[in-house]
């Protein structure tokens, strides 16, 4: 079911949504009212795969998933490369 899962976050990090995250944006939190960009949003999402991943990385034994991981990890910070995320320089 991992290698599944980390299958999917690849390849839909990788393919042709990958477009879709070049309007994806960090920021803090200053939310006021109940609307929320889409590009808030996607960049929110990609902040918390990208600390998921992390953790999984430091905790994960299975060489082939772990491989897996670390694609992804490149595919994220190739997607903070193209849009306006900093998901390198967040604190975990």
């Amino acid at each position: 079911a991992r290698m599944a899962s980390a299958s999917t976050l690849v390849a839909m990090l990788d393919g042709p949504s990958s477009s879709f995250l070049q309007v994806a944006e960090y920021r803090e939190s200053s939310k006021v009212g109940s609307f929320t960009a889409l590009s808030s949003s996607l960049g929110q999402i990609l902040l918390e795969i990208h600390r998921g991943i992390l953790y999984l990385i430091q905790h994960e034994a299975h060489g082939k998933l772990l491989a897996s991981l670390l694609k992804i990890i490149r595919l994220l910070l190739a997607a903070a490369h193209n849009c306006q995320c900093q998901l390198a320089s967040q604190k975990n």
